[in-house]
């Protein structure tokens, strides 16, 4: 029997500074001397060792960069693994100090909880942040307004670099030996046309999100500057804090938009995942909870989500961690009188304004406060000329368009495209790939590689039966697109690629949502710390399609 913790699983991005080499300790040991684990840098394995039943260390050296992660990979019975810390060119980072602990069982299922030195099944631990000595080299990915905007990076309270903005987004770079907390400052408000939107910065490779920083001077909120935070804009002169050099950044998670091709993980070429048992289920008379969409918002999960009672309406609901889950409450949500089913949230950056895309036909609800679940406004037109049978609508918006993807059931995947300035007005459409309905079916998602210039394209299909995700990549939003994990054997998500240490509930892994590194209209994940909320369903019920019960569990990636 595997002992319970009750601790909560938070999302940290992991990540290892360039250096030339990296030397790494790992002092752990089995329960059963069988155990096996592995030493993994941007999902690539440097090492694996057999343990002892003592305490023993482990040393590697690589010269790869990226994020670090243990993963132990042989759970049976009577193995658990125990990992005292990890030391990283002589800086230690013990097991129990990091939020990320996919081998751990707590709260009913693997990877349901963190900060433990323990790992009871096949899963991973993600190790802190970490920056090499030497010289630092920051970039800083950011546009003007005017185009006359003066913005200057700061260390220590030293300015290191002084930068004149272009309106379009630019990367600015600067080196530095200094240490302490660094700045990105606005200099010359002048009041009226003058503004700054930083994206990001990264420092040594690791990037930090101006959107999840919580201290931001510059902002103009609540009548005044400096009256609010975690935003990438600047209205005033003042300066946004991303945390010190060698440590993480201000804010409790980070993602990355990065154009560049480092700084963030590639996808694995093998994939597997662990599920847990259903983690939010119907309530108040609903036959089923379904086609979920998930954002999380300075450290609360936004879940809205289709439902069947008499006809499909939609449910909103919000909890801190997935521990909690189970029992938020379900809201009635419908803007304007109208439910949103199927629906995807972000927050549109450009516009200071979440989101809604919606189905039956393409619609849109817009607020300004996620919290506010009265707030939405009533549902407007998505796409003129939308063909009939359209569903499962997708935004994913990269520095100057937004892309509309879609389905319609009929073998076909569809794309509509406009300009960021001309969101969310779409017009037309053209086809991106069109085969047999059980290959492109319904569900799309797409998204983007933190700090790759990569794509992600997922959609839910069958061969044999049950439902899974079959996937594609590109390195850009017009494509091509490139076959990922494409077959039932070996899908993106699928029965075959996804255990159940607490026994399995479904057969379907279908319609869900990534949890994604960041909020916005960028769709950005972390490839090293992948989670997906997904539907599924009692194999053995039938009858009515629309009263089938399914509810909605979580996969992690091993």
């Amino acid at each position: 029997m595997k002992k319970f913790f009750k601790l909560g699983m938070l999302l940290s991005g992991l990540m290892l500074a360039g250096q030339a080499c990296a030397d790494i300790v790992v002092r752990a040991q089995g329960t059963s001397g069988q155990e096996s684990i592995t030493l993994r840098v941007n999902n690539t394995d440097v090492e694996t060792w057999t343990l002892t039943t003592t305490m023993q260390n482990y040393t590697a050296s690589t010269s790869l960069s990226g994020g670090i992660t243990l993963h132990f990979t042989n759970d049976a019975s009577g193995r658990d693994v125990r990992v005292d810390y990890i030391q990283v060119d002589g800086e230690t980072r013990q097991a129990e100090g990091q939020s990320i602990n996919t081998g751990l069982w707590a709260n009913g299922a693997c990877g349901g909880g963190s900060n433990s030195e323990w790992m009871h099944c096949n899963g991973y631990i993600g190790f802190g942040n970490y920056s090499g000595g030497g010289a630092n080299t920051i970039i800083v990915r950011a546009r003007g307004v005017g185009g006359q905007e003066s913005v200057s990076l700061q260390v220590g309270g030293t300015t290191v670099q002084t930068w004149t903005m272009t309106t379009g987004m630019q990367n600015y770079t600067a080196s530095t030996s200094l240490s302490g907390e660094v700045r990105v400052a606005f200099t010359n408000d002048n009041g009226t046309s003058l503004d700054v939107q930083v994206d990001y910065i990264q420092v040594n490779g690791q990037t930090r999100q101006a959107e999840n920083q919580s201290i931001n001077t510059a902002l103009y909120a609540n009548g005044a500057c400096g009256g609010g935070g975690n935003s990438e804009w600047m209205h005033c002169n003042g300066y946004i804090s991303f945390g010190n050099v060698s440590g993480s950044s201000s804010s409790s998670s980070s993602s990355s938009s990065s154009s560049s091709s480092s700084g963030g993980c590639d996808l694995p070429s093998s994939l597997s995942w662990t599920s847990s048992q259903p983690i939010i289920t119907p309530k108040n008379g609903n036959a089923s909870v379904k086609d979920p969409t998930i954002v999380q918002n300075n450290g609360t999960y936004h879940v809205f989500a289709t439902v069947y009672n008499a006809g499909y309406k939609s449910i909103y609901l919000n909890f801190t961690d997935f521990s909690q889950a189970g029992a938020a409450n379900h809201v009635n949500f419908a803007p304007g009188g109208s439910p949103t089913v199927a629906p995807q949230v972000f927050y549109f950056a450009p516009q200071n304004r979440w989101y809604n895309i919606t189905q039956w036909p393409g619609r849109y609800s817009t607020n300004t406060d996620i919290n506010n679940v009265n707030g939405w406004s009533p549902l407007q037109p998505l796409l003129s000329g939308e063909p009939s049978n359209s569903l499962d609508f997708w935004v994913i918006c990269n520095d100057t368009h937004c892309y509309l993807f879609f389905s319609r059931d009929d073998g076909g995947l569809y794309l509509s495209k406009t300009t960021i300035g001309n969101f969310p007005n779409f017009s037309g459409y053209t086809t991106v790939m069109s085969g047999p309905q059980n290959v492109l079916f319904e569900a799309v998602n797409v998204y983007k590689l933190q700090g790759l210039n990569k794509y992600l394209l997922i959609v839910e299909g069958w061969q044999s039966g049950p439902r899974f995700f079959r996937a594609w990549t590109s390195s850009s939003l017009d494509g091509p697109w490139t076959a990922y994990r494409t077959s039932e054997s070996a899908p993106f998500a699928g029965l075959s690629n996804v255990s159940f240490p607490g026994g399995q509930w479904t057969n379907d892994i279908s319609h869900g949502e990534m949890i994604r590194a960041g909020n916005d209209q960028r769709m950005e994940i972390d490839a090293c710390n992948m989670r997906f909320l997904y539907q599924g369903r009692d194999p053995n019920a039938g009858g009515d399609y629309n009263l089938l019960p399914y509810r909605l569990g979580l996969i992690t990636a091993n």
